[in-house]
């Protein structure tokens, strides 16, 4: 989940988990009635990968829900989620951080001590870090 001062955008993994839990049911249930990965359906819940229209009709055979809602749920996250993201940058921008400092206070922290950003960071600006620990741009 992501807040902003006047927005909060919910991933639909949030909805995933309530359905699992009405029908006792386990992620890994919902792996094996879907066909799907335990590991996708994990990144799923946890709102990590983007809800496809292939995904919705396998949740619609799973587990009775239309996939019409389940696209419903991830395009209104999309859009509450890009609403967070601008109404923060505003903010960010108001309290007079320039992007120098927001990478020095806020995202430098983050990289040090969480693995999994540091990951994300790289994938999005297509790096890999070699066995020495240096940064190298991925190969296309």
């Amino acid at each position: 989940m992501f807040r902003s001062s006047s927005y909060m955008a919910i991933p639909p993994g949030e909805t995933i988990k309530e359905q699992l839990e009405d029908r006792n049911l386990t992620q890994k249930d919902l792996a094996r009635l879907t066909g799907l990965s335990e590991k996708h359906i994990s990144r799923l819940v946890n709102g990590l990968v983007i809800l496809t229209p292939e995904t919705a009709a396998r949740l619609e055979q799973a587990i009775e829900v239309p996939a019409r809602y389940w696209l419903a749920l991830e395009a209104g996250y999309r859009a509450d989620l890009l609403k967070v993201q601008e109404e923060n940058a505003a903010t960010q921008q108001k309290d007079g951080l320039s992007m120098q400092e927001w990478i020095t206070q806020e995202l430098t922290p983050r990289l040090l001590t969480d693995p999994k950003c540091a990951q994300r960071v790289l994938r999005a600006c297509r790096c890999h870090r070699d066995r020495q620990g240096r940064i190298h741009p991925a190969e296309v």
